[in-house]
């Protein structure tokens, strides 16, 4: 249980639903500019692989460093009491519901 703990303090839960909800979003938006420009089956293929593909980093990212005021540190070198990781998973959360709204927007529209 302490694993899942870490892993909530440090908002890899947060920054992998954030990734998800942007590669979706990705996804949605190339798959119809590539239906429109008649590319390949491929060009579709290959976003769906490097966005998969880029999801294991980001979260060795979430889980290695930490933003700070004074930008991205390893977590290692934030003292827990100058951690700010619950401000930064509000911010988190404002993205993913802005990005949520844009993607149900997009979607509604088309």
């Amino acid at each position: 249980m302490r694993v899942f703990k870490e892993l909530h303090r440090r908002n890899v839960f947060r920054i992998a639903a954030l990734y998800l909800v942007l590669a979706w979003f990705i996804l949605k938006t190339t798959h119809v500019l590539i239906d429109l420009a008649g590319l390949e089956f491929w060009v579709r293929r290959a976003f769906e692989v490097v966005l998969t593909i880029g999801l294991p980093f980001v979260l060795w990212f979430a889980w290695v460093y930490e933003i700070t005021p004074q930008g991205l540190r390893k977590e290692k070198e934030v003292e827990p009491q100058n951690s700010i990781t619950s401000l930064t998973a509000r911010k988190i959360d404002s993205a993913i519901l802005i990005v949520l709204i844009i993607g149900v927007a997009v979607v509604l529209l088309r």
